[in-house]
């Protein structure tokens, strides 16, 4: 009688322990889907190439997809490439963006030349940057963030 009380006993503890196991993983497992970060999303959404000077304007939009989790952007370096060549680059300082936040950015760079003579023109902007993802109180490591856009045949006249 005595033994089947321990077992008895002994298998009742074992049964809670794993009860607590599996609430435990599964609340691990909830908590890593919920806090994992998404990057943002660029876009580049108007282009506006100036007559009288080198100079390209841009309008880049960012958004941040995430739920409770802020993004710090380090500088915004800009490259500006056309037929495989650097022909502009500007940078912006960083700035800190909240969540489901869209935010638009005016962005110019200065060709070193006037590589657009009318007609059609194919031409990249790269982004790059290193965000950091805030999530309540915590931060991140910093990820780096590459955007590239390539524009073929745009028409440009003059």
């Amino acid at each position: 009688m005595v033994t089947s009380k321990t077992a008895r006993y002994n298998l009742a503890i074992c049964c809670w322990l794993f009860c607590v196991f599996i609430v435990i993983g599964l609340a691990g497992i909830v908590a890593w889907l919920s806090l994992t970060p998404q990057n943002p999303n660029l876009r580049i959404s108007r282009t506006n190439f100036p007559v009288q000077n080198s100079s390209m304007i841009f309008d880049l939009e960012v958004f941040n997809p995430n739920k409770r989790m802020g993004i710090y952007y380090s500088v915004i370096n800009l490259e500006l490439h056309t037929d495989g060549d650097v022909v502009g680059m500007n940078s912006i300082p960083g700035f800190y963006q909240g969540y489901k936040n869209n935010t638009t950015l005016k962005l110019v760079i200065n060709a070193g030349r006037k590589f657009w003579q009318g007609g059609d023109v194919d031409f990249m902007v790269r982004v790059k940057t290193d965000v950091k993802f805030r999530i309540i109180r915590w931060m991140t490591k910093a990820h780096r963030v590459i955007y590239e856009e390539r524009f073929r045949n745009v028409k440009i006249k003059i």
